[in-house]
């Protein structure tokens, strides 16, 4: 870490608290204190945000940042919830009105959206990995993320992705299995994939009838459940919100694209070419 040895400790010591109250607003999310868990994510995302100020390693800067964003996307998801369970508007388990999903059964609400769409799927995942299983309530059940997705691309859905781009410098080892998801989509479907380093936001829009959002990445731990939310809705507020923020970030037109300058939509990555 660059940083000068009487600034290391303050660094490494705010870099802590952060965590703290992180785990503390992990705790509050799961006994559904979705208001105070909310403002701990911001509270962690200030300290963040003050430790991007200082000079330190570009590993060490994107791994802050996209915790940064993870948070601040969780803060605004559990205000959203506690807002409509405050107006008496509390998520039920149906088909026509919203779903709070914790552990498994995020990703088996996942991959029925998935299954269940007819005309169109937006993706937006920072990372989005090959996931053939998910174990839920001593069960195992089959997902086959990549495989619905092709499937459904064959059947004349239009599926549009913008995902992190398989880069090692971004994200480290992992960029091995995001490649390989990547090659398998765009090799075996007519599915659209969009590159982009800032992809924090994860949501699906299907058909323009529902909107799944959260925090998990379209991963094997991620739909998971370990240590995610997510929301299912056909709120028709949200689903405009969703869909507009895909569509100027595919178009490149949103305030991230205008200032972004690694411009990763543009660039040529290497383990494409080792295929």
């Amino acid at each position: 870490m660059n940083v000068p040895d009487n600034e290391k400790k303050w660094f490494e010591k705010e870099y802590r608290v952060a965590w703290k109250i992180v785990m503390e607003a992990i705790s509050l999310e799961k006994r559904g204190q979705f208001k105070q868990a909310s403002e701990n994510y911001r509270k962690s995302a200030e300290i963040l945000s003050k430790l991007l100020e200082k000079p330190i390693k570009q590993e060490l800067r994107n791994s802050i940042r996209n915790k940064l964003y993870e948070y601040r996307e969780r803060a605004e998801l559990l205000e959203s919830i506690y807002e409509k369970q405050r107006k008496g508007m509390q998520p039920q388990k149906t088909e026509t009105a919203s779903m709070v999903l914790h552990g498994p059964e995020i990703g088996l609400k996942a991959i029925q959206i998935l299954r269940e769409a007819s005309s169109e799927i937006m993706i937006m995942s920072y990372l989005l990995f090959e996931v053939k299983t998910l174990r839920a309530e001593n069960k195992l059940y089959r997902i086959d993320l990549l495989d619905t997705l092709i499937q459904k691309s064959r059947k004349g859905v239009n599926i549009r992705i913008i995902t992190s781009p398989p880069d090692f410098q971004i994200l480290g080892k992992n960029a091995w299995k995001q490649g390989h998801a990547l090659i398998k989509l765009l090799s075996e479907s007519n599915i659209q994939i969009k590159l982009c380093s800032f992809a924090h936001s994860k949501f699906i829009v299907a058909d323009g009838l529902v909107v799944f959002r959260g925090s998990a990445n379209l991963t094997s731990s991620g739909l998971s459940g370990k240590g995610d939310v997510a929301e299912a809705t056909n709120d028709e507020c949200i689903i405009n919100h969703y869909s507009t923020i895909f569509e100027e970030r595919w178009r490149n037109t949103s305030k991230s694209c205008q200032d972004c300058t690694e411009k990763s939509c543009l660039k040529e990555y290497p383990i494409f070419r080792q295929q």
